[in-house]
């Protein structure tokens, strides 16, 4: 399969497919390179397992994965870290963009694409922002990631979060839409909208949010319901309206 594994000891077992590599070892195959204190090739099934500090490097896309264990199989280019796993992607100046974190990732290197698992951690540099969840299917070079379980985004230097059951965050878009139970918090205006669905514009903070729309801020004090909403939730300039069946109500308090 074209692999070539460097090391200063190995323990071949032909009758077993196995060839030992108890030192520290250097693997490649086309576009990938791994390094690890120790591991094993199996030749029947064209996998190589390694352990301890685990170092995965790909050149196209630019990418790093780091783990104490690590399943490569050459054969599938599936790379699989059953432990915990620090994902970097970067652009083509070599500048990180993208940093990942969960307890469990499979990477698919024909369709460039990870699979992560667990106390999820996306932490985006272009734009600025933060991703939490357990469940994701990542797209390593188009930076899409997709998520059925609950999912929450945070910008910290603008303080707006949003909340979701399930959502989809195209970083090369800047563009995120939730869905089920989406919760929408800007904390400096202390304004915050709910709704079925969200769409949010990260570099505008624009919002279109649909399906029992509810919107309300402290200053001054407002709630106003309806089928539709849409504006600035960074600017509190939000158009709550409805489809004619059910009118917009609006209460606000001096």
């Amino acid at each position: 399969n074209g692999s070539t594994i460097n090391s200063e000891a190995v323990e071949w077992r032909p009758q077993k497919n196995l060839l030992l590599i108890p030192q520290q070892l250097t693997g490649t195959n086309a576009n990938l390179q791994v390094v690890a204190d120790s591991g094993q090739y199996r030749t029947n099934f064209e996998k190589l397992e390694l352990e301890k500090n685990v170092v995965a490097t790909s050149e196209k896309p630019a990418l790093q994965l780091t783990s104490d264990r690590l399943e490569w199989d050459i054969k599938q280019q599936r790379v699989i870290s059953p432990g915990a796993v620090k994902l970097v992607h970067y652009n083509q100046n070599q500048t990180i963009t993208d940093k990942l974190i969960s307890d469990r990732a499979e990477l698919n290197l024909a369709t460039n694409q990870a699979t992560l698992t667990k106390n999820i951690e996306l932490i985006s540099l272009d734009p600025p922002l933060q991703v939490a969840t357990d469940s994701l299917t990542w797209n390593y070079l188009a930076r899409v990631g997709k998520s059925d379980r609950p999912i929450q985004i945070l910008d910290r230097q603008r303080q707006i979060s949003l909340t979701g059951n399930r959502g989809e965050v195209n970083l090369s878009q800047r563009l995120a839409t939730l869905q089920d139970g989406v919760k929408g918090i800007n904390q400096p205006e202390s304004a915050e909208i709910f709704a079925r669905q969200m769409t949010w514009k990260m570099d505008t903070k624009e919002v279109e949010a649909s399906g029992n729309v509810i919107y309300e801020q402290i200053d001054p004090k407002a709630r106003l319901t309806g089928d539709k909403a849409i504006g600035s939730l960074g600017s509190n300039n939000i158009v709550v309206t409805s489809d004619g069946k059910q009118q917009v109500i609006t209460v606000i308090e001096n």
